[in-house]
């Protein structure tokens, strides 16, 4: 095992009652985590370092309902799969808001 993070509760780089649900890397090697029951994502460097945090529990832009897994593009883009408010939120490295979408608006794209 290379690192381990595993202590619950709701400080940074702590996590909700079992445990994160999703996980990434960036390409410099930051750790991406959805820390589903606290609501936000957690970011680390490649050495287990906290580096920041966003989120919190509600609907609006930048709240979560169950953050369950995160994605970073090749952009430095983050999606974020809000599973209780059924949509993706899509955020930059600093968390901004760039958009979101329900998941029928989504299907809807695809079709």
């Amino acid at each position: 095992m290379v690192l381990s993070w595993d202590s619950p509760g709701t400080a940074d780089g702590q996590f909700g009652p079992n445990g994160p649900e999703g996980i990434t890397v960036d390409s410099e090697g930051r750790v991406y985590v959805a820390d589903t029951m606290n609501n936000r994502v957690q970011v680390f460097d490649s050495n287990g370092t906290f580096l920041i945090k966003w989120g919190t529990t509600g609907t609006g832009p930048g709240e979560f309902r169950r953050a369950e897994d995160v994605t970073v593009d090749s952009n430095g883009y983050n999606s974020v799969s809000d599973g209780s408010n059924n949509r993706i939120q899509k955020f930059g490295y600093l968390p901004t808001p760039t958009n979101h979408s329900t998941w029928g608006h989504l299907k809807s794209l695809y079709r």
